[in-house]
């Protein structure tokens, strides 16, 4: 019984039978299922909903007087409506296609609503669509730039020399013994920062440039490495700092999931109800002269003529 409920067309079905009720209880021009054209009933649930509507607006039920004037607008909003759908104006308006396109497409939001996905559900889902919640790999990490502009053909060997300096004094003592000033002295200015936490690979290359990111990726935690070249010149590196990317446990991300989930539901039954829809039609595309034949819709039997 579960299952069946959670079906689609059941959701459909009832959603349908509900806005028949609704329509039959408040629409105007209808009494005990009949429609009388030229008559325009406002009925005691009519006036409710719109009873209800002023005081969600006002906070607060309306007088008599205004009760009066909001039923007179009902029933003159109610004439143009029936005279403008007999002159055809509702054809042809761009607006009001899309208006009512978005109304029958809310037909299958109860879809949404109603269900609630179970763990599987989420765990499948996740295991489908891992690229819509992977994480980045980041990386925290400093640097020490060599400039070309300043040092010329020296500049790797400027590098080079530093790192050995580095290296000497980082396995005498720790490694964060040498003061960040005194570190930046080696070397020289850099436009941006010279220490960068928590960095993506994007983000990473639109500072130093793509080439810049491989030669990162593959330092040893903790030691200074390189000289790594960057599109500005060359750079003494030592990363502090990784954190592997990849799918976390939907334990981490149950709400995002849940709600991606959600949404590829109602898109699906969206698909479906229009499909269905669709199938009751056969469409022909007449195509003006000098222009290519359109592709046949198999969807709806269409054929270019």
């Amino acid at each position: 019984m579960k299952q069946i409920l959670k079906e689609p067309l059941i959701h459909f079905a009832l959603g349908g039978a509900l806005l028949f009720i609704l329509f039959a209880l408040i629409s105007p021009g209808r009494r005990d299922g009949a429609e009388r054209p030229g008559e325009i009933i406002v009925s005691a649930a009519q006036v409710e909903v719109l009873t209800g509507a002023w005081e969600r607006t006002w906070q607060r039920a309306p007088t008599p007087e205004e009760l009066g004037g909001i039923i007179k607008d009902h029933i003159r909003e109610e004439v143009y409506y029936r005279e403008a759908l007999a002159l055809g104006l509702d054809r042809g308006d761009t607006i009001i296609r899309r208006r009512l396109r978005q109304k029958m497409e809310f037909l299958a939001e109860d879809f949404d609503q109603a269900n609630d996905p179970e763990d599987g559900d989420l765990e499948n889902f996740l295991q489908a669509h891992p690229d819509r919640f992977r994480r980045p790999a980041l990386v925290s990490f400093r640097h020490i730039y060599f400039n070309p502009d300043i040092r010329g053909e020296a500049s790797r060997g400027d590098a080079l020399r530093v790192l050995a300096e580095l290296t000497q004094q980082t396995h005498a003592s720790a490694p964060d013994s040498v003061a960040p000033d005194s570190i930046e002295a080696l070397g020289d200015p850099f436009f941006h920062q010279s220490e960068f936490s928590s960095s993506s690979k994007p983000d990473i290359a639109r500072v130093f440039g793509v080439e810049f990111v491989p030669g990162l990726l593959g330092m040893i935690r903790d030691e200074w490495s390189g000289p790594v070249q960057s599109g500005f010149g060359y750079h003494l590196v030592r990363v502090t700092e990784r954190v592997d990317g990849g799918v976390p446990p939907l334990d981490e991300i149950r709400d995002s999931v849940s709600r991606e989930w959600k949404n590829s539901q109602w898109e699906k039954a969206t698909e479906d109800f229009y499909r269905r829809l669709r199938a009751q039609y056969t469409v022909t595309i007449e195509m003006p002269d000098g222009f290519e034949q359109a592709e046949q819709d198999h969807e709806s039997g269409a054929s270019p003529q």
